[in-house]
């Protein structure tokens, strides 16, 4: 008897072991110590509220049928779909979304097939795709890029819905600098993609909500699926799409995107539209949520302060158009500056670089432009020998240094030409004047010693060189502020001669020990125009005004949004007011700064 219930017992024992233990999709990796193979402790046959029991770090291959290995390429559940295209991958391993996808609602990830992907100059897109494989409905969506491009200011970025739709990520108008280093567009982020830098690392929302795709299916009528087009819009240089991500959140019984606003049940639950609660979340069916940002948040066709759902307050214009002059083509190179004449004449002055005789300025009282007697043929040529050059104006006076250096008496209307030796020349500096002295800061001479510093003096008529800048720098904004020197932003030379590099490096010039002290970095790179406002300096760049205080030492928070200009744009104090002058490419246009000054 004893023999028999020993061999029962073996047969049991053996019979254990055949239900687990052989790490094969089906079977529970690790014994458990329990009679099933569904990787929990109970005897059951449900998976119930663990998820990892033999410690593998992914979800257990037992018999409720889930994902076993979310990272091999595999589909180990035979549901046809592998790894994070499968939704019972959502946030395990490297299966993680930005995206927040209720209950009863798919998340999953695709990934771009035949990258890397070559991104020619001149205006030819290329699309990398993504084929779906469920064929579901989209509720939401993300994108997550890697690029790497020397300038991706030239570059177009769009995602293509299979059934056509397409949402502008970003382009030319906000993005600046080199590559884009996990660019992840989420219509839930923080801040727009044109507040970012390059290289654009972390989360943004795009130019264009994804929301636009939102109720339209993954596979179009003829099995089209999903594409990011990208479009090198300039010459020069080329780049290579490394990567591209697609997140989405899926359902097929449901009412969302575009179908909360077509008069329809679509579900069939009795709720139409923005009453479904499907629809809480949708775009379509709230409010504009950013006031600010240049973007038509609830896809109402009207972005910002043009909805009305913005209120009073936060759409007081902080810049207002005075004037736009349709045609007046100021030329490729074009250098502004301000300056109040001895009769109390307020005048903003434009210069065409390619062409010295071009000489205008405009009244911003009384809204008239007037020629100005134009430089002499052999004395300025701002554009001579690739040389651009700095221009300030300083009371009455304005000034011009480049290849030569002159003065504008905008009273008597004539020039006066001052001396510019040869080895002095220089283009792209930052220009100041301070104390009856010119400064030229950085910018390119022929020593190719972009980092040097000189300055010269009406009074003596001389030239004198002075402490270097600590980087090399072209372009930086410059200003004289409480009779101090400084200077911010601007590019640097690359020394492999490729684009230029934004820089934040900020200093200020020590007239007395002839040094530069080192400041803290402006809060973006690239800032190229400098003025003092109020005893501070007031720098822009990239559509933006950011505020210097020597009073602390410190960069205000939060910068002043620049109207919808060019990167041509300039800022000037003319009496009591500021004023902005957008030269344009065809359109001059003049601003007034209406907003309040921090």
């Amino acid at each position: 008897m004893r023999d028999r219930i020993a061999l029962l017992g073996l047969a049991y024992s053996m019979a254990l072991m055949a239900c687990g233990g052989s790490g094969k999709e089906g079977d529970d990796e690790s014994p458990d110590g329990d009679a099933d193979s569904d990787g929990d402790t109970d005897s059951d046959s449900d998976a119930d509220a663990d998820t990892d029991s033999d410690g593998d770090g992914d979800g257990d291959a037992d018999s409720d049928g889930s994902e076993a290995d979310c990272d091999d390429g595999q589909d180990d559940d035979g549901d046809g779909l592998p790894d994070c295209t499968d939704p019972g991958c959502d946030g395990l391993g490297r299966c993680n979304s930005p995206l927040s996808c209720p209950a009863g609602w798919d998340s999953v990830i695709y990934e771009a097939g035949g990258l890397p992907l070559g991104i020619p100059d001149g205006g030819e897109e290329v699309r990398a795709t993504i084929d779906v494989l469920q064929d579901s409905r989209v509720a939401r969506a993300a994108v997550r890029i890697d690029v790497t491009h020397p300038s991706v200011a030239d570059l177009e970025v769009v995602l293509y819905s299979p059934g056509g739709d397409r949402a502008l990520l970003a382009d030319s108008s906000v993005l600046y600098g080199q590559d884009l280093d996990g660019t992840t567009f989420v219509d839930e982020a923080e801040a727009p993609i044109a507040e970012g830098s390059a290289p654009y690392s972390g989360t943004f929302r795009p130019m264009e909500p994804l929301a636009t795709i939102a109720g339209t299916r993954t596979v179009g009528a003829g099995g089209e699926g999903f594409a990011v087009g990208l479009t090198d819009l300039a010459e020069a240089y080329e780049g290579t799409a490394e990567s591209v991500t697609l997140y989405l959140c899926l359902c097929d019984d449901c009412e969302v995107g575009f179908l909360c606003t077509n008069g329809g049940d679509d579900d069939s639950d009795g709720q139409s539209d923005c009453a479904d609660p499907d629809c809480a979340a949708e775009p379509r069916c709230l409010a504009e949520s950013h006031c600010d940002d240049g973007i038509d948040d609830d896809l109402d066709g009207l972005a910002d302060c043009a909805d009305e759902d913005c209120d009073v307050e936060a759409c007081i214009p902080v810049w207002t158009e005075l004037l736009r002059i349709e045609g007046l083509d100021s030329g490729n190179g074009v250098y502004t500056a301000g300056a109040v004449t001895g009769g109390g004449e307020r005048r903003l002055y434009l210069a065409r670089g390619s062409d010295p005789t071009w000489f205008k300025s405009i009244d911003v009282d009384e809204l008239t432009v007037r020629d100005e007697v134009a430089m002499p043929d052999d004395e300025q040529d701002l554009d001579d020998a690739g040389y651009t050059a700095g221009i300030v104006g300083s009371g009455g006076t304005i000034y011009v240094f480049g290849d030569h250096a002159n003065s504008y008496d905008t009273d008597e209307q004539s020039w006066t030409s001052y001396e510019m030796p040869y080895e002095r020349q220089r283009g792209e500096p930052g220009i100041a004047y301070l104390g009856r002295m010119v400064f030229l800061v950085g910018g390119r001479n022929e020593a190719d010693d972009q980092s040097s510093v000189e300055r010269y003096s009406l009074q003596t008529s001389s030239w004198r060189d002075v402490a270097p800048f600590p980087v090399p720098i072209e372009w930086p904004a410059t200003a004289a502020v409480g009779g101090v020197l400084y200077a911010v932003g601007g590019d640097m030379p690359d020394p492999d001669f490729g684009p230029d590099i934004p820089s934040a490096t900020a200093a200020r010039y020590l007239t007395a020990s002839d040094e530069w002290q080192l400041l803290d970095d402006a809060p973006v790179e690239g800032l190229t125009k400098g003025l003092e406002v109020d005893g501070r300096l007031w720098a822009y760049g990239m559509g933006q005004i950011w505020i210097f205080d020597p009073a602390t030492d410190t960069w205000l928070a939060d910068p002043i949004d620049g109207p919808d200009a060019t990167w041509r744009f300039s800022i000037f104090v003319l009496g009591d007011d500021i004023f902005g002058l957008d030269p344009g490419y065809g359109d001059v246009a003049v601003y007034q700064f209406t907003g309040t000054r921090p």
